[in-house]
C-alpha cells in the first residue's frame, strides 16, 4: 500500500540517495521504498530545477568546459576500461554525460584517423571540385571554337568550310 502526503525530509533523502556515487536507479528506489518510480523521478527533476543538486566543484570535479583535450582523452580512456554498472558510477563522480563522453571519443579518434579525414569530404568541396572540372571542360571547348572561327576567316583555311557552307555559291568559272 503507497503513502500519500510525503513530508519534505523524506523527499529530501530520496533525492539525496538517487544523487549519491552509489545511486540506484528511480526504479529500483521505487521498489525498496515504496513510492512509485514516477513520483521519484519528479522530486528529482524538481530538485534539479531548484539547484538542490548543484555540487560545489572540488579539485577532482571540475565543469567538463574548463577540462583540457588530454584531460578529456584520458577520462575516455579511463571510460573505455570499464563495464556499464562502472560506468554510471564512474560518470557521476566526474560529473559527466555519457553523450559528452561519447562525444569526445569521436573527436578524438577523428583526429587520429587520418585516412578517414582525408576521404570524407564536405558537400561543399565535392560541389566546388565538380563546379571547377565543369568550368574548365567549357573552358577548353570555348577555346576550341574560338580557334575554328579563326581559322574560317583565313582564305587559306577557306576551302576546308567550303563544303560545309550551303547558302554560298561554289566559285567555279561557270
Amino acid at each position: 500500500m503507497m503513502m500519500t502526503g510525503y513530508t519534505e525530509s523524506f523527499k529530501a533523502r530520496m533525492v539525496a540517495r538517487l544523487l549519491r556515487p552509489d545511486a540506484p536507479t528511480p526504479y529500483a528506489l521505487s521498489k525498496d521504498v515504496n513510492v512509485s518510480y514516477q513520483t521519484l523521478t519528479r522530486w528529482l527533476d524538481g530538485a534539479k530545477l531548484e539547484g538542490m543538486t548543484s555540487k560545489k566543484t572540488t579539485s577532482k570535479q571540475r565543469p567538463t568546459r574548463s577540462l583540457s583535450a588530454a584531460a578529456k582523452f584520458e577520462l575516455v580512456k579511463d571510460a573505455d576500461k570499464l563495464d556499464e554498472a562502472e560506468l554510471g558510477t564512474f560518470l557521476r563522480r566526474n560529473g559527466l554525460h555519457e553523450a559528452e563522453l561519447t562525444q569526445w571519443r569521436e573527436a578524438a579518434l577523428a583526429a587520429l584517423d587520418t585516412r578517414r579525414r582525408r576521404k570524407t569530404k564536405s558537400p561543399e568541396a565535392r560541389r566546388i571540385r565538380e563546379l571547377e572540372h565543369d568550368l574548365a571542360r567549357k573552358e577548353k571547348a570555348l577555346a576550341e571554337h574560338a580557334t575554328l572561327l579563326a581559322l574560317k576567316k583565313r582564305p587559306e583555311f577557306a576551302q576546308l568550310w567550303a563544303d560545309e557552307d550551303s547558302d554560298t555559291m561554289p566559285r567555279c568559272g561557270r
